[in-house]
């Protein structure tokens, strides 16, 4: 299940952000880094808002996810258009079905 949600993630991203959105329960928490500042995001709606900003000529995809403690590790592959691939590492907890945490690493 964790792995598939990750998929979906992925696929969602800049596809369909409202759908996206819905991977995530109403309060969880989002976790990013943007250079050198980390940015928080509460609840769907406000990491809706983010998503919405997530350029839509860059492409994701799953690397793999695995279980570690009381949540999953895993890792996105970035495929930003004219760009070399990098890839992400994150921690994320599911709860219900649904995202509670999800925490990109820093590059």
């Amino acid at each position: 299940m964790s792995r598939e949600l990750l998929d979906d993630f992925t696929r969602l991203l800049t596809q369909d952000t409202s759908a996206c959105a819905q991977l995530f329960a109403r309060d969880a928490e989002f976790k990013t880094h943007v250079g050198s500042h980390e940015l928080c995001f509460f609840g769907r709606h406000d990491i809706l808002s983010f998503l919405h900003h997530v350029p839509r000529q860059i492409a994701f995809r799953a690397v793999f996810s695995r279980p570690e403690g009381d949540g999953y590790s895993g890792e996105i592959l970035v495929l930003p258009d004219g760009l070399p691939p990098r890839t992400r590492g994150l921690r994320y907890a599911v709860e219900q079905g649904r995202f509670k945490r999800f925490h990109l690493r820093a590059s």
